[in-house]
């Protein structure tokens, strides 16, 4: 498509990315944990693949934003409102600065209540899923206060600074 748009003399003005690190039903805490370290990894190959589908002069005007992000794609179990979505969301932010993206949208505000995977291993207490931040009683999950911290984390003008955890399990900024 990128060749078919550069063949016709047409750029788009921004790249989305809809990304869901899990599938339902195999979810692991651990690895929604580790997951949100791959988010410089797609920014650098999506640039990649601009500079050589585009052009680098064209490729370097495409923003690069992430329309869709949760924990599964379908099926949400416990995981999606437990605390380590609400961790994961968190991460996924702090590890953006690193990058080009410029946009980090959740899927849901409001979405439904499903019971899917309420696996023992998995962190949590609810034994249900929920894509949203809030359900549709407006009981609210982490994912939600996650989304009121997001206004004191940084302000502008701020600078990011490189910090390091020991534990793989926990980021910092």
């Amino acid at each position: 498509m990128l060749a078919t748009f550069r063949s016709l003399g047409v750029f788009p003005d921004f790249l989305i990315f809809h990304q869901y690190p899990q599938n339902g039903g195999g979810e692991s805490d651990a690895g929604l944990l580790q997951s949100s370290s791959a988010w410089k990894g797609y920014a650098t190959t999506f640039r990649t693949q601009l500079n050589d589908y585009l052009g680098s002069a064209a490729a370097s005007t495409v923003e690069l934003v992430i329309t869709e992000n949760n924990n599964v794609a379908f099926s949400p179990g416990k995981q999606s409102t437990s605390l380590v979505n609400g961790l994961y969301r968190a991460d996924s932010l702090g590890a953006l600065l690193y990058t080009e993206f410029n946009a980090l949208y959740w899927w849901d505000l409001r979405n439904g209540q499903e019971t899917n995977n309420n696996a023992a291993s998995l962190y949590g207490w609810r034994q249900y899923g929920d894509y949203g931040i809030m359900s549709p009683a407006n009981d609210k999950y982490p994912t939600f206060y996650t989304s009121k911290l997001f206004s004191k984390f940084a302000t502008g003008g701020d600078t990011v600074v490189d910090a390091f955890s020991g534990n793989p399990l926990v980021s910092v900024y």
